[in-house]
């Protein structure tokens, strides 16, 4: 069977489509995964599922903490001198340790920040605890670029923008991605950028483990996307890759730190990339 998107678009896969209740179960448990302060809206369900994976794959946590920080800092680096009005948070998920946008709009005070999110539970506490002056929370999919794309509040946002699918992919199969990153760079205004990240599994045995234990504490399918896969689609939407291209997320924005110095243990990577519509 096909999973359906909620434009109705079908895809491989027989739950392609991840519900709003699924959104939220994946926003909690990435929250749980990444620990702290970032784990205050996870449940006592994902906090156990987050302690059972980290127990089993050391590290795990730190990569996606690291992922929310990468998020952070190419807010950061867009507004700060990469010429866009404002940041779509596109799959933003409850509020973490720090809000995503904080250190954006520290280096660029005039810049316009959106938190949107298929969860009503999110977008309440996003309102309440994020919004204020160029900070906004709406209600949207990212599953959905037409929809999302289409809000008023990303046309508040401004031109060009930078749109971010958060720890989103590797729920979607292929074939989802691929139409998803290549709707939004048609849908996108020029120079504007797209930041996404996932978890890419490294091949072995011991990663298709890890993808089907995340799968099954997540309560959806996980899909084993590789670094090179994500790149034919950024390429195949148009787009062009930025920095050091699609590479664990701790490489971003460190040039100073090469991802393969970085002591990667657990079987995959927290991968990053940021593309520019041409």
């Amino acid at each position: 069977m096909a999973g359906r998107d909620p434009t109705g678009r079908n895809y491989e896969g027989t739950r392609a489509a991840v519900d709003d209740a699924g959104a939220e179960r994946i926003a909690r448990l990435h929250l749980a995964l990444a620990g702290g302060a970032a784990a205050r809206f996870a449940n006592r369900a994902e906090i156990g599922a987050a302690a059972r994976i980290e127990a089993r794959y050391p590290g795990t946590g730190a990569q996606f903490a690291a992922a929310y920080a990468f998020h952070s800092r190419a807010a950061r680096r867009a507004v700060d001198g990469g010429g866009a009005a404002g940041v779509v948070f596109g799959a933003a998920g409850f509020p973490g340790a720090a809000p995503l946008h904080r250190e954006a709009a520290q280096a660029a005070p005039g810049a316009r920040f959106l938190y949107a999110d298929p969860s009503p539970s999110a977008v309440y506490l996003n309102g309440e605890l994020l919004a204020g002056p160029g900070v906004r929370a709406a209600r949207a999919s990212v599953r959905d670029p037409e929809g999302l794309m289409g809000l008023p509040e990303v046309r508040a946002v401004g031109s060009p923008l930078q749109l971010h699918l958060q720890l989103c992919a590797h729920f979607w199969p292929e074939d989802m991605c691929r139409d998803i990153v290549g709707r939004y760079a048609g849908l996108l205004p020029p120079g504007s950028t797209l930041a996404l990240s996932l978890w890419s599994p490294d091949g072995t045995r011991a990663g298709r483990e890890f993808l089907a234990e995340l799968a099954s504490e997540a309560g959806h399918p996980a899909y084993g996307h590789s670094c090179a896969a994500v790149g034919r689609w950024l390429r195949g939407a148009g787009m062009r890759l930025l920095g050091p291209g699609v590479a664990d997320v701790r490489a971003h924005g460190r040039p100073w730190a090469p991802w393969a110095a970085l002591g990667i243990r657990s079987p995959g990577r927290a991968a990053g990339a940021v593309a520019r519509v041409r």
